[in-house]
């Protein structure tokens, strides 16, 4: 659960650094770096770990970081 809280809005505190997802789905990464762009988030860096390792480094409107990454090992 999420907890808004315009007070802390924006402020790395608490020892977390960045959120961290993973994909299912390599091919959804494109629909991540769709959905920041409508959100008005800032893409931080793309690319790719290692072939068919498709990653994504962003941060949310509050200017959370949050990465995205799709890894073979954990999926196959």
């Amino acid at each position: 659960m999420f907890e808004q809280n315009e007070k802390f809005a924006g402020k790395v505190g608490g020892g977390i650094m960045h959120f961290g997802f993973r994909l299912v789905n390599a091919a959804d990464i494109g629909k991540v770096i769709d959905a920041v762009k409508n959100a008005n988030g800032e893409i931080i860096r793309q690319g790719e770990f290692f072939p068919g390792e498709p990653y994504i480094f962003f941060k949310d409107p509050d200017g959370y970081e949050i990465e995205v990454v799709y890894e073979l090992e954990q999926n196959e």
